[in-house]
Order: structure tokens, then C-alpha cells, then sequence
């Protein structure tokens, strides 16, 4: 379709095209199908459509995502009027189905079509728009082969200009997985299921000359809200952790060290301790936990969930009175710990008395009554008897507090949905499945080692492999060998301390491995292909957006992105006005779908400025390429204003790191900035002990092309032991500028 000589035909056609209506009998066949298709859409499908007020009453091209092999029949049904369909030239082979199609008035299409067969195909099209009919057209060009928005095809753009008709935007979700649709292989090749409830969206007519990417990012919009709404009624994270395991009852679900549990035994265990917390803390909606990455770590997680409480993870690395502030700011009486733990830390109970109360794990572990292992039993068989299950969607599933690293830490709440959303999500862009073995680095504390290394490993039939120190890389590279991991997720500095520990066959089963929370650099990425045979990935993701937003898929090298958004995220990007910008050109980068948070704890100023019309302003400067993936470029904290222009640390780092390596010079550094009286700001570099001297150093950065403000200059380089980082491993932003400002007087 995009050839020059499509191009010169519609050019030379477009005053010339007809106007066409539909045939009687095509109305008429059209009609007895939709009478004919009602029972079913009604009852079987539970179709429902939103936004069909935005239909204009004459023509327009409709443009919708492509599921499954009955969407013409559902989008027909939700728009209750005859519709002229773009359908694929294959179904009109098919008996019955292409006599239907013909009798209707569709046209086929094909992308094997001449230019001139399309051509003739899109002006015939663009007649019955201008005639005042809808003509329909899956932009996708086939159906998802992995349930995700594929990218449009031009041809929307060019029917939509030749036909002076506005652009509907229009999106069908629930039936990935359906009996028509290709998920696990070839349609119609399984065993048809229970359909979910299918949902079709209209958005607002967009103009006759939109670009297709507007097209394209309002149908992702849609399916944002689609997603969301699914997520609304969906389950809440005690129902599929009970689902998952009744069908995995002998597989293993936990383990850390020599230590671990089956399915069965992981959820009868939480049942009972959920009855021990009942017993303990009745009343209590928020329990604030301040355990190890561990089995016992994690079953107190499990057993909050069931027990319909609302979880806090405690950050190990905080003082007692940064916990307690936090458990106050939650609404956390009752703190749940270990002795072990605590004698580890060599430090008390965080709660102090007069604050609430601590109940430890060994006391609750050597109290197993009689009643609650009945119960435990019990409610594995009938799940509704768990306090957790009749929890809704809605409802707070944990308050995870931000890292830090710029501002004071955030309670930000996330909801089952949120985190079911999420967990879903990410399983399908990894293809997870009950054979994988996932080791994650990051704390539970944090929304990745909540989210990822819990919830979605044990909600999907997989291990969870448990490391209580992730500073200890030979611990972890030698249970990473021994338990056959398949799944690495970690920071890139828990990666590069993995690799200098780790022998040529350690991560042999290792299929898929992420980094996040940091830029991940080319030289490490380039590194561990070459030494283990495995792409290292990278993912982007927030605490409020539970947290993943786009991940690389296994086998994809991203560098330069951070891969495609995860399925039911809608990415925007905008200008200094809030205007969307093209693909290609960087902006503040929104997020919109059913990960979205529920809310900050006591700050809804904060709150109103980060979200806004359900899109969440993530404040990281990033662009949308051409292909779908994400690049981030840099927070927006992490700019300057210099001498009236803005500077960005990221690009500055990037540079120096990159001058660093044609020098032969390892070392670890980061950018931010202090104030001065002349320009406003003034760039200061940290970094650990150099080899090298500064001149020739930024004489390469000059000759790599960085504008001159962005090069510091030789005096704002210091020397530091090492650079402030977070229990995640993260670097600590808000620690790195005062640090600055101290050494810079």
C-alpha cells in the first residue's frame, strides 16, 4: 500500500470517486445476521459497548484492533448498522463464512494484492464512506499472534483522506484466548471455554488527515480502558493464588537454600498463619511486615493477602523512626517480624510499644492450632471461606513506598486490579509458564520484587527462588546454578556482580534476564550475551504503575529502549503544552491502563499533579520510536538549566561513560548538579578513583560531539569511595546531590 504507484492513483482518483450506498440485499443479509447474532452476543459474549454515542450518523472509517476471527460479526452487532467491511481476501474461501461475507457487501483485501487490485480496493471503500456509510478496517493487516496491539498499516490513512470521512477509533477485548482467536496456536484447534465478557469501544472521530499513529495510540487508549475495566471485575490477588494452587497443588512453589514448598503446602501454610493474624490483630486493615526475602517472607505476604489485609513491606535499610513515620502514615498498628531476622540486623523491633505492636513469626509458626489447620483445609477446598477472596478488585492490595531517589519517599497504594493487571501482563510478555524457575535480587519492599518475583511467578505455576541478601553475589550466582534458574531479574549492578562471580555454565538455563531501575549500560549488555549466550533485557517501570510499563522480550536486544509496552498500557508522549507528539520525538512520557495506582497516602496535592484524565504523568523525558518500543531518555529531575538551556545528566553520563571505554577506563560515575550564581546551575560529575587524567578525558568527550554546555568542566569532577545507592541498588539521586553540595562547599 505505501508503493508510489498507489500514491499517484489516489491522487489522480480522489475527485473523481463515486458515491455508493449499500445494496438492499446486503442491508437485508446484514440485518438477519445481526437478529441472528443478538442471543449470542447477548448471553455468550456479554457484549457491551462504550462510546457508541461517538458514531456519527453518516459515513466514517472505523478502525479496530484485529483478536480473533469474529470480530467483524461483534463490531457489526455493537454498532446495530450496516457496516462495509475490509476483510481479509483468505475468509472469503472459507464455505459459508465467505458467502456471508459477499452477501454483506465486504471487500476483500490481501497483502500479497497488486498496488492497483488495493488501489482499485480503497477507492471502492473510500465511495461507500462518502456515500454515508461505515466502512470498517482492521489496521493490523492479520490477527495478534500473542494478544497484543500489532502495528497499523498506512492504508487507514490514505482511505480516510480519499474518503473525507472521519476516523473512528474502535478497540474489542476478551476474546484473546477464545476459541477464535490464535492464542496457543491455530484457531479453532482447542477446546472452546468459558468466553469472557467482550467489551467494544468507540472513541471520538478524529479528522479525515490524522496520522495513523493517532489512530494507532487512540485504539491503545481504548484498549487501556478495556483493560481496565476488566481488571475491575476481575479477581483479587487471594482468588488466583488459591486457583493457581489448586492446579499446581504438586509442583514447587517457594524455596530458599535447601529449604521448600509445594503449592499445596504454600497455601495451606498461609491459610492457617491468615488465621493466626485474624486471632492476633482483628480489626487491624493494614499489617506492616519487616521480614527477609525468604519462605517465611513470603508466606507472611501471602497470608496478609488472604487474610484481606492490606500489606506494608518495611525497608530494612531505613532507621526506626523512618518505619515508624511510615507505619503511622499507613495506618500499621501491628508490625510482623523474626527474631532470626531482627538478630541478623542486630536491632529491635522497629514498633516501639507505645506505637503498636510486633508479633513474630516463630511464635505464630509454634502456635499452629488445631482450628486453623481445619480452616487452612477447609478453605483450600471452598476458597470463599478465606477473608481475602471476598475482597474487591478495588481494594488496597499493599502500600509500597517510592524509593526515594529524588524526593521524599511516597506511599503510593496499589489495588488488586493494579497488581493482577500487572501480573498478567508481565506473564505474557515473558511467556511464563509452570516450567520456570524465577531469581529476582530485589526485596520485597520494592513494587518489581513484590510484583514480578512473588505474585507473578506464583499466580502463573512457577518457583519462586528466594535470596534474603541480594549484596551477596556468590550466594545468589551459586543458587542461581544449583536450582537450574531460567529467570534473572535484578539492577545492573547486581548484574555486574553476578558476571565477575559466575563460571561460563552458571546461567546455562537461563532463558530470560531483565535489569531495571537504572539505565542499563551497552558494554554490560554486550558482556553477558557474549559470556552467556543470553540477551540481557531491559524493562522501565514505577512504583505507581505496579510497576512494570515495558519490558524486552526474551530474545529481544533493546538497547536504545527499554522494549514494548506490556499488553492494556497505553503510552503517550507530550510537549511543553501537553500536546501528543509524533513517534520519534521525545516529550514527557503518560501512562494510562489498569496498573495505574489507586493513590498517594496523605498527599492528594502530589497525587492531583501526577495524574490527570486517568493518564499518569510519569515526569521521565522519553520518546515512542516507530516500532513500538520505548526509549527513556531522562527524568526530568535529572535536568539542568544552564545558562538558560537544558542539560540532561543522562546524556552527560552517557558521554563520558562512552569516552571511558575507548580509553580503556572502568569506573563508575554519575552527573547532577549544584547551584551557582552566574548560570543557575552547574554540572559536578561523582565518580570513583580515576586512573586517567581529566583533559584528555574531556578532550574525547569534546570529540565525540557533546555540545560545550554540556561538558563539565575539569574542576566538577570528584572523587568519592562510592556512589550513594539504594537497598535496591538504585542510584540514590536525592543522596547524590547533597552530596555534591557538600564537597562543593
Amino acid at each position: 500500500m505505501q508503493t508510489p504507484l498507489l500514491e499517484r492513483r489516489f491522487r489522480s482518483r480522489v475527485d473523481h470517486l463515486e458515491v455508493r450506498r449499500l445494496p438492499p440485499l446486503a442491508r437485508f443479509v446484514q440485518a438477519c445476521v445481526r437478529v441472528l447474532l443478538a442471543p449470542f452476543a447477548r448471553c455468550v459474549w456479554r457484549l457491551r459497548a462504550f462510546g457508541r454515542e461517538h458514531v456519527p450518523a453518516g459515513g466514517a472509517i472505523v478502525v479496530c484492533n484485529h483478536v480473533s476471527y469474529v470480530d467483524a460479526l461483534l463490531v457489526a452487532s455493537a454498532l446495530g448498522r450496516p457496516v462495509v467491511f475490509l476483510m481479509q481476501r483468505e475468509l472469503f474461501r472459507l464455505p459459508l463464512v465467505g458467502w456471508v461475507a459477499r452477501a454483506c457487501g465486504a471487500l476483500p483485501v490481501a497483502k500479497g494484492d497488486a498496488p492497483r487490485t488495493t488501489a482499485a480496493t480503497l477507492e471502492l471503500a473510500a465511495s461507500f464512506a462518502r456515500g454515508g456509510e461505515l466502512v470498517a478496517i482492521f489496521a493490523e493487516g492479520r490477527l495478534t499472534p500473542d494478544g497484543e496491539l500489532q502495528r497499523f498499516q498506512r492504508g487507514v490513512e490514505r482511505l480516510a483522506r480519499v474518503a473525507s470521512a472521519p476516523i473512528v477509533p474502535a478497540h474489542l477485548s476478551g476474546l484473546w484466548g477464545s476459541w477464535f482467536s490464535r492464542k496457543g496456536g491455530r484457531a479453532f484447534a482447542k477446546w472452546p471455554g468459558v468466553p469472557e465478557a467482550v467489551d467494544a469501544s468507540f472513541a471520538p472521530p478524529l479528522p479525515h488527515d490524522a496520522p495513523v499513529w493517532r489512530v494507532e495510540s487512540a485504539v491503545a487508549a481504548l484498549a487501556a480502558d478495556a483493560a481496565t475495566r476488566r481488571a475491575l471485575r476481575g479477581p483479587n490477588l487471594a482468588k488466583v493464588l488459591l486457583r493457581s494452587a489448586r492446579s499446581h497443588g504438586a509442583r514447587e512453589a517457594l524455596r530458599d537454600g535447601e529449604r521448600g514448598l509445594t503449592y499445596r503446602r504454600t497455601a495451606l501454610a498461609a491459610l492457617w498463619l491468615a488465621r493466626e493474624f485474624d486471632r492476633a490483630a482483628p480489626g487491624e486493615r493494614t499489617l506492616a511486615l519487616f521480614v527477609p526475602t525468604s519462605v517465611g517472607g513470603a508466606l507472611a505476604n501471602l497470608a496478609a493477602t488472604l487474610a484481606g489485609r492490606t500489606t506494608l513491606n518495611l525497608n530494612a535499610t531505613l532507621s526506626d523512626a523512618d518505619l515508624a513515620e511510615q507505619c503511622e502514615r499507613a495506618g500499621a498498628r501491628t508490625l510482623v517480624t523474626s527474631r532470626r531476622f531482627l538478630a541478623a540486623l542486630e536491632r529491635g523491633s522497629p514498633l516501639s510499644p507505645e506505637r503498636g505492636r510486633t508479633l513474630f513469626l516463630e511464635d505464630l509458626f509454634a502456635r499452629k492450632s488445631l482450628g486453623s489447620r481445619l480452616f487452612a483445609c477447609a478453605a483450600f477446598l471452598v476458597p470463599w471461606l478465606a477473608r481475602g477472596v471476598r475482597v474487591r478488585a478495588n481494594a488496597p492490595a499493599t502500600v509500597l513506598f517510592s524509593s526515594g531517589s529524588t524526593a521524599r519517599p511516597k506511599g503510593v497504594v496499589l489495588s488488586h486490579a493494579n497488581v493482577v493487571s500487572n501480573v498478567e501482563a508481565v506473564s505474557l510478555a515473558m511467556a511464563l509458564s509452570p516450567e520456570d524457575r524465577m531469581l529476582d535480587a530485589l526485596p520485597l519492599f520494592h513494587s518489581f520484587g513484590y510484583t514480578v518475583a512473588l505474585w507473578a511467578p506464583l499466580c502463573g505455576g512457577a518457583t519462586v527462588l528466594l535470596h534474603p541478601n541480594p549484596l551477596d553475589a556468590s550466594g545468589f550466582v551459586a543458587l542461581a546454578e544449583r536450582e537450574r534458574a531460567t529467570i534473572l531479574l535484578g539492577t545492573p549492578t547486581f548484574y555486574q556482580g553476578w558476571m565477575r562471580r559466575a563460571g561460563p555454565t552458571t546461567f546455562a538455563h537461563v532463558r530470560v534476564a531483565i535489569s531495571g531501575a537504572q539505565r542499563l549500560p551497552r558494554k554490560l549488555a554486550d558482556a553477558w550475551r557474549e559470556r552467556f549466550g543470553v540477551e540481557l533485557g531491559e524493562g522501565y517501570g514505577a512504583t505507581e504503575l505496579a510497576p512494570v510499563v515495558a519490558v524486552a522480550r526474551p530474545g529481544e536486544r533493546t538497547l536504545g529502549s527499554v522494549g514494548r509496552p506490556i499488553s492494556g498500557s497505553a503510552l503517550r508522549v507530550t510537549d511543553a503544552d501537553g500536546v501528543e507528539v509524533a513517534p520519534g520525538v521525545q516529550g514527557l512520557l503518560h501512562v494510562r491502563g489498569p496498573n495505574v495506582f489507586a493513590g498517594y497516602l496523605d498527599d492528594p496535592q502530589h497525587q492531583r499533579e501526577v495524574l490527570h484524565d486517568g493518564w499518569y504523568v510519569t515526569g521521565d523525558v522519553a520518546r515512542v520510536e516507530s516500532d513500538g518500543s520505548l526509549a527513556i531518555v531522562d527524568r526530568t529531575a535529572r535536568f539542568s538549566k544552564i545558562g538558560g538551556e537544558m542539560v540532561s545528566h543522562g546524556r552527560v553520563e552517557e558521554a563520558l561513560l562512552g569516552a571511558l571505554g575507548e580509553l580503556a577506563c572502568e569506573l563508575e560515575l554519575a552527573v547532577t548538579a549544584v547551584d551557582d550564581g552566574e548560570r543557575g546551575e552547574r554540572l559536578v560529575v561523582l565518580h570513583t578513583p580515576l586512573a586517567l587524567a581529566i583533559e584528555p578525558l574531556l578532550a574525547r568527550v569534546r570529540e565525540l560531539g557533546l555540545p560545550r554546555l554540556f561538558v563539565p568542566r575539569a574542576d566538577a569532577f570528584l572523587a568519592v569511595a562510592a556512589l550513594p545507592k539504594l537497598a535496591s541498588g538504585k542510584l540514590d539521586l536525592a543522596g547524590l546531590k547533597r552530596l555534591a553540595a557538600a564537597r562543593c562547599g
